[in-house]
């Protein structure tokens, strides 16, 4: 067993995990602020477990899609701790990690994040296969793909939900009962992905699909000059 360190910050909750050979313990934290708790969260954990930053052998965080900033703080987080200690790190897409939470399901796997302003990032899934790959858009667009055998996934499924059925009440469809992130097959996928591709660069980012606030008043404001 790798001495692997877990982290999530893609939403409101913060997710974190370490597995050892003996030790293994996972917390989800609600509505926590990244900024200010990330950092002295993961040292608790650490210091609970008897592990130095030197002991650890692989770090991993989601890459987005999700909150931009709770994205950069956790990625910009694991790298300096991968910098300082020479521990390779990976970054898995944050979709697919939270549709790993569906088990066993025959038909189709929607996740989906809240993206704010009447929008969701979403992924689609059949039988483990890609149907849908990550994007930013409004509710009505799963309306082409979901059916009776949709299972509806991700930590705001019961929003995306209930906007579905104000669309069409007749509609059937059900909600995935785990409401635990899923850490094991987090961890899954990043031994995998450490295997199969390795580390990540020192240079990669986040897995943005839309641009920031800050970009689009940019964007807004060269055209206004251009104009």
């Amino acid at each position: 067993m790798l001495n692997t360190l877990l982290l999530d910050t893609s939403t409101t909750s913060l997710n974190i995990a370490l597995y050892t050979d003996s030790f293994k313990k996972a917390i989800s934290y609600s509505n926590a602020l990244h900024s200010e708790e990330l950092l002295s969260r993961i040292e608790e954990l650490l210091n609970e477990c008897g592990i130095h930053y030197s002991d650890l052998n692989l770090l991993c965080c989601t890459k987005g899609p999700g909150s931009f900033t709770g994205l950069r703080i956790g990625m910009a987080t694991l790298k300096g701790i991968s910098l300082a200690h020479d521990i390779p790190i990976v970054s898995i897409p944050t979709l697919e990690v939270y549709e790993k939470s569906v088990l066993s399901h025959t038909g189709k796997v929607l996740t989906v994040i809240d993206a704010k302003k009447k929008r969701f990032y979403m992924r689609i899934t059949e039988n483990g296969k890609l149907i849908l790959d990550d994007i930013d858009a409004p509710v009505e667009v799963s309306l082409d793909y979901i059916d009776e055998r949709t299972v509806i996934t991700g930590p705001d499924r019961e929003v995306f939900l209930k906007k579905i059925q104000e669309i069409n009440p007749t509609i059937k469809i059900a909600l995935d009962s785990n409401t635990e992130f899923p850490f094991e097959q987090f961890l899954s996928l990043a031994k995998e992905r450490l295997t199969s591709i390795g580390r990540d660069e020192i240079g990669d980012g986040p897995l943005y699909i839309r641009r920031s606030d800050a970009e689009e008043a940019l964007i807004k404001k060269i055209k206004e000059r251009e104009c």
